[in-house]
């Protein structure tokens, strides 16, 4: 059997716990704002977020639908409406934060579940999809083939620097190699050599310095 370099599912531990904090985040948020709804004698259950949360404008809509159904009809002096508008106002402003802060929670699809006249966060659930979003799975020849080819360049890096090291030759990986043109002194790296087309009468040129022979 093959033996192969790479395993074809790695395991993201950084992205595993941003997703599991970014959950529990949300999940420290509910309680909270399903404690300010019950305050203002409004429902928790699972249908009422469902419904005050589908959209920015949801809550208010809803608002206005039981301030409407409560006034229509009904003979009531000015000052009562009046008071009456302004109460459901009053308890929009009140509720607006944790308001949104409930849309955020199903925006980002924090795992809930119904229990009783309630919602909590589903923790089992926040554990498995941190786990499978955290779990990512590899082109394992793809990724085999590139490593070969990059270990190329590596292995031909070291032969260099070995060739070099043994020759008293400047390390051109390290921008070491130069040429004294009588004005001044050029020094060139690799990348250098590279992007001015590398040739036989490029390097001749920049090389001969560290090559001349000695006069007899």
């Amino acid at each position: 059997m093959k033996e192969t370099l790479f395993e074809n599912e790695v395991f993201d531990y950084a992205l595993y716990h941003s997703t599991k904090s970014r959950f529990t985040e949300l999940a420290e948020y509910l309680p909270l704002c399903l404690q300010a709804l019950r305050e203002e004698g409004l429902p928790t259950t699972m249908e009422f977020f469902m419904t005050i949360t589908e959209s920015d404008e949801s809550f208010s809509a809803y608002l206005t639908k039981l301030r409407e159904r409560q006034m229509k009809d009904l003979f009531m002096p000015v000052d009562e409406r009046m008071r009456i508008i302004e109460s459901y106002s009053d308890l929009h402003d009140r509720l607006r934060n944790s308001v949104s802060k409930l849309r955020r929670i199903r925006a980002e699809r924090l795992p809930l579940l119904a229990e009783g006249d309630a919602i909590i966060a589903d923790y089992n659930q926040i554990e498995s999809i941190s786990k499978k979003k955290a779990t990512i799975r590899i082109n394992v020849k793809k990724l085999t083939d590139y490593y070969l080819q990059v270990k190329k360049i590596i292995d031909a890096m070291t032969e260099l620097r070995e060739f070099q090291t043994k020759n008293g030759l400047p390390d051109v990986l390290n921008g070491e190699l130069t040429r004294n043109n009588g004005r001044n002194i050029n020094r060139y790296s690799l990348q250098m050599l590279i992007d001015e087309g590398f040739t036989p009468e490029l390097f001749a040129e920049v090389a001969q310095d560290h090559v001349t022979l000695k006069s007899k």
